[in-house]
């Protein structure tokens, strides 16, 4: 009895430091809190090809860094298997070629326990535009460089405030094959694993989580 009160209260504060939407779906494996969220009226039929991070975000406080190490490596690869296992393609972009994937698949460590407000769009558009080279730079097509002053947003759809504990791992599926020019690229799909990059962990064990958030709401078109 003791011990289901405890995983119960345990339970209870992870889901309670964080808002998601009406309809997301979460589970656990282990210790681990997944979760996921797929937009709606989405047709995921249309999406063929996909490009991913080759490095992680870490968000600590007001900080913002990609880094490539062997966690990274590790996190990218589960992540590339299980979009390939729903039917989608990686994109391999050539250099300075007019072409963009239809989906961009990005990824974040939360480092230290932290509140965002998210407007409800993805735009991390320098470091992308500048890893891929999709489009040379000109000065009259619609760019969206980094600013400053401008606050850091790079997760869900809807405007919220949410609260990610330390060690958590973010996936995002953003829209590219039907952003406008004057629009900043929807997310359709988000992955959450809370504490998975925090511990001791083995691969599988993280493989696992993660893939548990591809497997509750899969970003693809179910019955």
């Amino acid at each position: 009895m003791k011990r289901t009160i405890l995983f119960f209260f345990v339970t209870s504060l992870l889901f309670g430091s964080c808002s998601f939407w009406n309809d997301d779906y979460r589970d656990t494996v282990d210790q681990f809190v997944s979760v996921a969220y797929k937009a709606d009226n989405v047709d995921f039929a249309q999406y063929k090809t996909f490009a991913i991070a080759d490095s992680i975000l870490y968000v600590e406080g007001d900080k913002n860094v990609r880094q490539k190490n062997n966690l990274s490596e590790e996190v990218k690869a589960v992540v590339e298997k299980e979009m390939v296992a729903l039917g989608y393609t990686l994109f391999a972009p050539g250099k300075g070629e007019f072409s963009t994937p239809d989906l961009i698949v990005d990824l974040a460590y939360i480092v230290n326990t932290t509140t965002v407000v998210y407007p409800g769009y993805w735009w991390d558009w320098d470091y992308w535009w500048y890893y891929y080279d999709w489009y040379p730079y000109d000065p009259f097509f619609p760019y969206y460089p980094y600013d400053p002053f401008y606050p850091y947003y790079p997760y869900p759809m809807y405007p919220m405030a949410s609260s990610y504990s330390s060690g958590s791992l973010t996936i995002d599926i953003v829209d590219l094959k039907n952003m406008g020019d004057d629009s900043n690229p929807p997310i359709v799909w988000h992955g959450l694993v809370r504490s998975i990059l925090n511990s001791t962990h083995t691969s599988s064990e993280r493989a696992a989580a993660i893939g548990q958030c591809f497997d509750m709401i899969p970003p693809a078109n179910t019955k």
